[in-house]
């Protein structure tokens, strides 16, 4: 055994050689003042840092000494870099540091723990009066104490506790744990995808790099979510949530909040209190809660989309940036910067502006007006109106009977379940009737009108139209234009009002491709064949003949022709295709 003593100077001491004589010693080693650097290796040594900034090695490079050494920091900010061995080692005053990062093994340390560590390079040893603590490469259990602790997790994954005091935590590389405590703590996840909370205390959270999961606890807490696609709750207190980049869930939970969605496409709700919310760029979806609270909700650049559905009473909305009115409830919340909303369960009122609105009603029996714009409008639940207006829009009316109004352009139409009326105006339009009875009109334009299931009426309009009857008892009217008509399975009426619905021009007359002489029927009860006489004269059919009144069916080419004359010049004045082979009677006919 040998007593090192250094100076008040700044000393390098190491146990391994004294007097000139190498081997392993049990030592006595008092540093003094100055800033020392220490370094032990076998034997069971003493240590006394005196005053100074000290470095302390328990260890030759990472395997360390096997000795249980004491080790006493005394005055000064020690670094006390622990190896092998049952250590006892007391920071004395100042900020004191022990290093496990050399530990083959995963650490289990708390600072506040009376009696032995466990695991590792810390296995059996007792630590008092220590601040900071560094972990291994391994996952360790890491534990702060009353005291203002500053721990690094480092490698692993890594559960760490602030416990009392105002800490700063940091996880390091891997996915860790980490808690503050019940004081003001500073909690950095660092790289991994890491799970931060922040607990009691004003605390500030940084998820660093990763898919981060942050609870800022119960005061005001600061939190930013870093890179990738975090999840930020405020819970309790007046706190300040920044997504930064990344597509993240950002909730303020209770209290007045301020919300920053950054870049990417972000979920955002405000919660209970007055809250700020700016979603900033990327496709955002802000969810409004439904609560009298006085919010300012910013959807910010990109496409972004106002969710209501958690209310319930219903509104009025008009144009993306407004103040809500609910029956005078939510007179203070404002919004600006939407081009899409979801309305509540009730009966909503939703109008959108000139951008490509996306107009959800949800539940209740809604009205959405798309105005100008690409927009696309759904009904949802209960007996909707849609109004596409201007621009080319998608219209679906969900369940429920609902009336939809494409408008100008070239709208596409879809009734979906209950017994809509679905009305395309101007364009070329695609339209879908859906389940149940539906009435359906192309309006102008070259349309594509199709009922599909129940007992449809469907009306091509000016153009010249496709439409398709789908299954059940439908009746189709081509309107003006070329139109070609289907009428699928089921019992149909083929209905022309007016002789110029089907002329006798080339490329002018109607064509019906799916004709069935069991069960479909022809109907021209509206022509009236002699506009001098008083009355609406019908018409006759005859086999041959070309005399005022009269229909007759012949076949050509393969297919078979309607021709119905009304003036008797000779010339057919409504010439009708049916495809393929048919023996036409007076019973194929409504006269």
């Amino acid at each position: 055994m040998a007593d090192i003593i250094g100076s008040n100077l700044a000393n390098f001491l190491d146990d391994r050689f004294t007097f000139g004589i190498p081997g392993f010693r049990n030592d006595k080693i008092s540093a003094l003042g100055g800033n020392d650097r220490i370094l032990i290796t076998d034997g069971d040594d003493t240590v006394f840092a005196g005053s100074g900034n000290d470095v302390i090695e328990d260890g030759s490079g990472v395997v360390g000494g096997s000795g249980n050494d004491s080790i006493l920091g005394e005055a000064g900010n020690d670094t006390i870099r622990a190896g092998e061995g049952r250590d006892t080692i007391d920071g004395g005053t100042e900020i004191d540091l022990v290093d496990y990062s050399g530990s083959t093994a995963a650490v289990n340390v708390n600072l506040a723990r009376t009696g032995v560590q466990f695991g590792g390079f810390a296995e059996g040893d007792v630590l008092r009066n220590i601040e900071n603590l560094t972990g291994s490469r391994h996952n360790d259990l890491l534990t702060g104490n009353s005291l203002a602790n500053a721990i690094l997790g480092g490698d692993g994954r890594d559960r760490i506790s602030g416990s009392a005091g105002n800490d700063t935590l940091d996880g390091g590389t891997g996915n860790d744990t980490i808690y503050g405590g019940t004081e003001n703590d500073r909690v950095i996840g660092d790289s991994g995808d890491d799970s931060l909370f922040g607990d009691g205390g004003i605390d500030v959270l940084f998820g660093g790099t990763g898919n981060d999961v942050m609870s800022g606890g119960t005061e005001n807490d600061v939190l930013y979510g870093g890179s990738n696609n975090d999840q930020l709750n405020g819970d309790d207190g007046n706190d300040q949530l920044i997504g930064d980049s990344g597509n993240d869930i950002l909730s303020g939970g209770n209290g007045d909040d301020r919300i920053f969605g950054g870049t990417e496409n972000d979920t955002i709700q405000g919660g209970s209190g007055n809250d700020q919310i700016d979603a900033g760029t990327g496709d955002d979806l802000v969810r409004a809660d439904n609560r009298s609270d006085a919010d300012f909700i910013n959807g910010g650049v990109g496409t972004d989309t106002i969710d209501f559905s958690a209310f319930t009473q219903f509104f009025t909305l008009v144009g993306a940036t407004n103040t809500i009115g609910v029956n005078g409830r939510f007179a203070n919340t404002q919004y600006t910067g939407f081009e899409n909303v979801i309305g509540t369960g009730n009966a909503d009122a939703i109008t959108g502006d000139s951008q490509n609105n996306i107009l959800d009603g949800g539940n209740g029996n809604d009205r959405l007006t798309g105005a100008a714009g690409a927009d696309t409008l759904r009904g949802g639940e209960g007996n909707d109106v849609l109004d596409g207006g201007d621009g080319v829009d998608l219209l679906q009316g969900g369940n429920g009977n609902d009336r939809l109004l494409g408008g100008a352009e070239n709208d596409r139409l879809f009734g979906d379940a209950g017994a809509d009326v679905l009305d395309g105006g101007a364009g070329n339009d695609i339209m879908t009737g859906g389940t149940e009875n539906d009435t359906m009109a192309g309006g102008d334009g070259n349309d594509i009108v199709s009922g599909e299931v129940g007992d449809d009426v469907l009306t091509g309009g000016a153009g010249n139209d496709l439409i398709s009857g789908g299954e059940g008892r439908d009746i189709l009217t081509g309107g003006l234009g070329a139109d070609v008509l289907s009428g699928g399975a089921g019992a149909d009426r083929f209905v022309f009002d007016f002789t110029a619905e089907s002329p006798n021009t080339p490329g002018g007359f109607d064509r019906i491709t799916d004709f069935s002489d069991a069960e479909d029927l022809i109907y021209l009860g509206r022509i009236d064949t002699n506009p001098a006489l008083a009355g609406d004269q019908g018409f006759a059919f005859v086999q041959f003949g070309s005399g005022a009144g009269t229909v007759r069916s012949f076949v050509q080419d393969g297919n078979t022709f309607v021709e119905a004359h009304v003036d008797g010049d000779g010339v057919a004045d409504l010439v009708i295709r049916l495809d393929g082979i048919h023996e036409l009677t007076a019973a194929n006919f409504f006269l």
